[in-house]
C-alpha cells in the first residue's frame, strides 16, 4: 500500500470513535480491498452504517 494512501486511511480512522478495534497482522501483505472489507464487516455486525469512500 502506498504511504500516502496509508496516511489518508490513518487520518480518517482517527476521526472515528467506535467501541471496538480491528487488528491487522502487518507481517503479511494485506490488500487495501481486504482491509476495507474487514471494516465493513465489523460495521455491519455492530449496527453502524458505513459511509466509506467508494474506492474501498
Amino acid at each position: 500500500m502506498a504511504s500516502d494512501r496509508l496516511s489518508e486511511i490513518n487520518k480518517r480512522a482517527l476521526q472515528v470513535e467506535l467501541p471496538w478495534n480491528l487488528e491487522i497482522d502487518n507481517a503479511t501483505l494485506v490488500s487495501e480491498s481486504t482491509i476495507g472489507q474487514l471494516f465493513k464487516r465489523l460495521l455491519s455486525h455492530h449496527g453502524h452504517i458505513a459511509s466509506w469512500d467508494s474506492s474501498w
